[in-house]
């Protein structure tokens, strides 16, 4: 069995269109994202880390509780692809498609 261990940092610029009502404020959203995605050295695997682009849209809701205090909800979904040419050393290696859901919660302060 093949184990491989991958960690994903996602750093992505939105844009955003709110729609400004005083107390549901629903909004949706996307645009670029750069992936650093790293292989960590395991039995079978190289150490190597990777950079691709990618893109995230959003789509969310902000509910104003107080006229400072809103909860949100937010969900984000992000795609992109890459390359490990040399993971498994002269063996060669693999090409991944990364996609990921998130659901994002919380409360926000506003002043």
């Amino acid at each position: 069995m093949c184990r491989v261990h991958l960690s994903v940092m996602n750093i992505g610029v939105h844009v955003v269109l709110r729609y400004p009502c005083v107390t549901w404020q629903p909004n949706i959203g996307g645009g670029p994202a750069l992936l650093v995605v790293h292989l960590g050295r395991s039995t079978t695997t190289e150490n190597d880390t990777q950079v691709s682009l990618g893109g995230n849209v959003l789509v969310g809701i902000r509910a104003f509780v107080t006229p400072k205090a809103a909860l949100f909800t937010e969900c984000k979904y992000t795609d992109s692809t890459f390359r490990f040419g040399g993971a498994f050393g002269p063996e060669g290696g693999f090409d991944g498609t990364y996609r990921a859901h998130q659901l994002f919660m919380g409360l926000s302060y506003h002043f």
